[in-house]
C-alpha cells in the first residue's frame, strides 16, 4: 500500500474522464504547501489520450491533497480542445508558479501526444486563480518538420532544477522526424521504441524576472547537430536517448542520466 495518496479516478474505463493519470510532478509551493502537477486523459480515442493538464495542492506534507482543478485542455470526453500534455513547473524567486506544457494543435508526427508547441500560463496566488495560456516560441531544429506543418515532438519529464548559476535547467526528449529519422512509418521495425530519439537541453533565463510566458528567454544546450545520442543495441546508426534526470553535483558539474535501448541506463 502507498503512504500517501494523491488522487483515485473516479473510474477505470473513462466514465468518469479521469482514469489516465501519469507524469505527476510535485514541487514545493511559495506558500509551503506541496504542489502538484500532471497529465490526466478524459478519453481514449485513435489518436491516443486526450490529455488535459491538472493540478493540486497539499497543506499536509503530503498526506491530504486537495482535487485536482483543471489547467488546460479538455474538460470532458465531449469537450474537442486540443489536448494539452506532459506539464511542468517553475516557481521564481518572488512565488510565481509557471506551468509549461506542450500543446498539441491537432496534428501528429509520430505520436500524436508527443506532437505540440510550448504554452506556458503563471499564478500568482499560490494556484487559486490561474493566467490564460501564452505560447513560448520554439527554435526550429535540424529535426524539426523540414516543411513546417507539423510541431515538434518532445517531453520535459522531470521538473527543472535550479543549475549551480540558479537559473532552472532541465532536459527533455526530442524524437526526430520521419522525414530524416533512421526509420520512416512505413519500414519501422516495432513500433514507437524504435522511433529515433535523442536528448536536448534547457536553461530558463528569466524565471526569476516574472515575465509573462511569451516572454519567457530560453537558451538551448546540446541542441539538434549537438544533442546526445545513445546508439540502438542491435542499430548502432539509430539513436534512442529519452527522459534525461539531472542533478547538481558538489563540484557545480551537472549529473544526468537517461533512458536508452541498450539494456543500460547512460549518463
Amino acid at each position: 500500500d502507498p503512504d500517501y495518496v494523491c488522487f483515485i479516478p473516479g473510474s477505470y474505463d473513462y466514465r468518469t474522464s479521469d482514469s489516465h493519470n501519469e507524469h505527476f510532478l510535485v514541487f514545493d509551493g511559495p506558500d509551503g504547501s506541496l504542489m502538484a502537477v500532471w497529465t490526466q486523459a478524459v478519453t481514449k480515442d485513435v489518436r491516443g489520450h486526450r490529455n488535459r493538464i491538472v493540478f493540486a495542492k497539499s497543506k499536509g506534507e503530503g498526506i491530504t491533497w486537495s482535487e485536482p482543478q483543471h489547467l488546460v485542455g479538455p474538460e470532458n470526453a465531449e469537450d474537442d480542445a486540443n489536448i494539452a500534455s506532459w506539464a511542468f513547473p517553475l516557481v521564481s524567486g518572488s512565488g510565481r508558479i509557471y506551468v509549461l506544457w506542450n500543446q498539441n494543435q491537432d496534428k501528429a508526427g509520430w505520436i500524436y501526444f508527443h506532437t505540440g508547441t510550448m504554452a506556458g500560463m503563471y499564478s500568482d496566488d499560490n494556484g487559486k486563480t490561474w493566467s490564460e495560456p501564452q505560447d513560448i516560441a520554439m527554435p526550429v531544429s535540424p529535426y524539426s518538420d523540414p516543411t513546417g506543418n507539423t510541431p515538434d515532438e518532445w517531453i520535459v519529464w522531470q521538473k527543472p532544477e535550479r543549475a549551480p548559476d540558479n537559473k532552472y535547467f532541465v532536459g527533455y526528449s526530442r524524437w526526430v522526424h520521419e522525414s530524416m529519422a533512421f526509420y520512416n512509418k512505413e519500414n519501422i521495425p516495432n513500433g514507437w521504441v524504435w522511433i529515433e530519439s535523442v536528448v536536448e537541453f534547457m536553461k530558463f533565463d528569466n524565471i526569476d524576472d516574472n515575465p509573462q510566458p511569451a516572454d519567457i528567454q530560453i537558451t538551448y544546450s546540446a541542441w539538434g547537430d549537438k544533442a546526445l545520442r545513445v546508439p540502438h543495441f542491435l542499430e548502432p546508426k539509430l539513436s534512442i536517448a529519452q527522459e534525461p534526470s539531472i542533478v547538481s553535483l558538489p563540484d557545480d558539474r551537472l549529473f544526468c542520466v537517461m533512458r536508452t535501448a541498450t539494456g543500460y541506463i547512460w549518463y
